[in-house]
């Protein structure tokens, strides 16, 4: 997403445009699979499913539910949304590249899904107050004000609507193991805790419902973008993967509590006020 003058992206369009560069196609998301590698779908799955049973009993219960992911860039999950939840989905981002993936990804997997190519902070007026639901994953850790994101995000959602948010653990070992790999990947994040994370919707004008700390342990949201293509990037990411599966193995036998030092993951879930504009 690009940013108001008052506050600085330091992700920036150019580091997107690049990173989606040459990119195949992602697989889609599919929670029927419930083999290990895909243990982060079917965990989101089941978290999903109850926060849109929850909204609904609380008064949504109409259909569909219209859905806006910001930061849509290449993404799985709209289609997710769709077939899954049976939401009207949409997509906001600043990258063009990703937005074209995303549309390219909605149309293989048939869904009738809308992908505007703007910025956050300047986005097409007919979207404002549009939405039921909000979904972000790892937008608002970029800018260097969490809540005026925010306070973007919530102008396209509803009056009762509702904000799911999610974000890397960079507060924690994950955030660490980042910083130690990738000191550049880590530099365009703002380490937040859920603590700190609740606190920007609040300040946002947004209610709180939940946030906390996902999943037990898991390297997944460490990124070693900025290595050369060569052995050693491989053979970290082959270790990367492997702690990472004994991380979710361990959270899918025992259901280990999450926390703030090994989670890899932090979603915090508000609504937002009626009399919010």
């Amino acid at each position: 997403m690009a940013h108001d003058v008052a506050v600085q992206d330091f992700a920036s369009k150019q580091h997107w445009d690049q990173r989606w560069q040459d990119r195949q196609l992602p697989l889609k998301v599919n929670p029927a699979n419930r083999s290990l590698h895909n243990y982060q779908v079917v965990y989101f799955d089941r978290v999903f499913q109850r926060l849109f049973e929850q909204y609904r009993h609380g008064g949504a219960n109409h259909h569909p539910l219209h859905l806006m992911e910001v930061g849509c860039a290449r993404s799985t999950w709209l289609p997710y949304f769709a077939n899954r939840l049976g939401c009207q989905v949409q997509g906001l981002d600043y990258s063009e590249h990703g937005c074209h993936m995303a549309e390219q990804i909605l149309r293989q997997s048939r869904v009738d899904g809308q992908i505007h190519c703007a910025d956050l902070f300047a986005p097409p007026a007919e979207l404002q107050g549009q939405f039921d639901v909000v979904v972000s994953f790892g937008v608002v850790e970029h800018f260097s004000d969490t809540s005026a994101c925010l306070s973007q995000m919530a102008r396209l959602a509803k009056p009762g609507g509702m904000l799911i948010t999610i974000i890397p653990n960079m507060q924690g070992l994950p955030g660490l193991c980042q910083k130690w790999l990738d000191k550049d990947v880590y530099n365009i994040h703002v380490p937040l805790s859920a603590a700190d994370l609740a606190t920007a919707h609040i300040q946002a004008g947004l209610q709180v419902s939940e946030c906390r700390y996902h999943m037990s342990a898991g390297l997944q949201v460490v990124s070693l973008e900025s290595w050369p293509a060569n052995r050693w990037k491989r053979t970290a990411q082959k270790a990367k993967s492997m702690l990472t599966r004994t991380g979710w193995w361990l959270d899918r036998t025992f259901r280990l509590p999450a926390n703030r030092i090994t989670s890899p993951c932090i979603i915090c879930t508000a609504i937002k006020p009626l009399e919010l504009s």
